[in-house]
């Protein structure tokens, strides 16, 4: 709860402004995940708990304001293991005329407050003086192509058809369904062969544009996106975009995910579509689980450490 409080101190100082929105929606967006479906007697349809905040806040920015954020529960109906969770705890931010490199400045100096708070709260202990040291800035960069290919050996990544990508996805231990988009098989095989090896806090930056249907193209980098992942002791804390605010890419694009995973042509937020079209500023956002942000701090090995009370398979 400290780390929380302090998180909420830092953004409020570089004056974003705080906002609660649906957890329960008709379509949950904003992420690759499943939803957990429920579903409301008064009105009569299905409902899905968020898997992400993305989607409102950027109707928000759309409404005017121009530096959000939330720090709220999210739901994904997917693994459970050692850095996922059923339930978790998101922050997710978007600023206004600002871009994907302006938010990296704003997170060094995140997660510099974040490793001396620690310290000071806790000047004896070899985590805290850990984590103050290692949170230091600058932060290291990484090109995600050019570290997957000099790492797996596998050249000319992005020219490779998507059956030869996701069998050798298949080969590293990959279980996806075969119509997946490419940018599904190249983020499997970026955890296989490049994330276990980044210890120190780094920015892994400009993926292939098949990895995310929301991000901004590259201003100069042909077939990828402006885009980072933070990563640190072997996982991913945040993914960071400038934001997409064409309204017609953005429902081609996710009209071509949902025809590549083989689902409902129109079943995707087409309010949050129509929203775009009443003009969304530039803009870049990011998002990360509290959860992990703590792992990161403390050198937890599980995200069950750093929660309360855990989902656990029964036995």
């Amino acid at each position: 709860s400290l780390l929380t409080r302090e998180i909420r101190h830092y953004f409020d100082a570089a004056g974003f402004l705080e906002v609660e929105t649906p957890i329960l929606l008709r379509v949950a967006g904003g992420a690759a995940a499943a939803p957990f479906v429920t579903r409301s007697r008064y009105l009569d349809s299905e409902l899905q708990l968020r898997i992400s905040i993305e989607l409102s806040l950027k109707q928000l920015l759309i409404g005017g304001l121009e530096r959000v954020y939330e720090i709220g529960r999210c739901f994904r109906n997917e693994d459970l293991d050692s850095t996922h969770s059923p339930e978790f705890t998101m922050l997710e931010l978007y600023w206004a005329y600002a871009d994907y490199n302006d938010m990296r400045r704003l997170m060094e100096g995140l997660f510099e407050r974040l490793g001396a708070r620690m310290l000071e709260w806790q000047p004896d202990s070899e985590a805290a003086r850990s984590a103050a040291q290692l949170f230091r800035p600058p932060f290291a960069t990484l090109d995600f192509v050019q570290a997957l290919e000099e790492r797996s050996g596998i050249r000319d990544l992005l020219s490779r058809p998507t059956p030869e990508l996701g069998e050798l996805a298949r080969r590293c231990g990959a279980t996806v369904p075969a119509d997946s988009p490419p940018g599904v098989f190249l983020d499997k095989l970026f955890e296989h062969y490049v994330e276990p090896t980044i210890d120190r806090p780094t920015f892994v930056v400009d993926h292939p544009a098949s990895t995310t249907p929301l991000a901004k193209r590259h201003r100069s980098l042909s077939g990828r996106v402006e885009r980072f992942e933070i990563h640190c002791r072997g996982f991913e804390i945040g993914n960071c975009y400038t934001e997409l605010n064409d309204p017609d890419e953005q429902e081609r694009r996710f009209q071509e995910q949902l025809t590549a995973r083989g689902e409902d042509r129109y079943a995707y937020d087409a309010e949050f579509v129509e929203a775009l079209r009443h003009g969304m500023p530039p803009a870049t956002g990011i998002g990360f689980g509290i959860e992990r942000i703590v792992m990161a701090l403390t050198g937890a090995k599980s995200i069950k450490d750093v929660i309360l009370f855990p989902q656990v398979r029964s036995r």
